[in-house]
């Protein structure tokens, strides 16, 4: 992935040790508008939807990600 590509072999080995996977159903919110986030998303398989101010603006899918705003800003 390329937001990985300038880390070390053992960064990514860490991270990768660090990963859970996670099911969600349709429909099922996976971060609300405002949350502060404090987890990264890789999408496996299937689809989620993004949402601004209730308003549908894009969909991600398999190989995509979203969350790591969240993880770099964290101080």
């Amino acid at each position: 992935m390329p937001i990985f590509q300038d880390l070390s072999v053992a960064y990514i080995t860490e991270i990768i040790l660090k990963l859970k996977p996670q099911l969600f159903i349709p429909d099922e919110n996976v971060i609300l508008e405002g949350e502060i986030g404090n987890e990264m998303y890789f999408i496996n398989t299937g689809k989620v939807s993004i949402y601004v101010s209730g308003v549908h603006v894009n969909h991600l899918s398999k190989g995509n990600f979203f969350g790591e705003i969240a993880i770099f800003l964290k101080s």
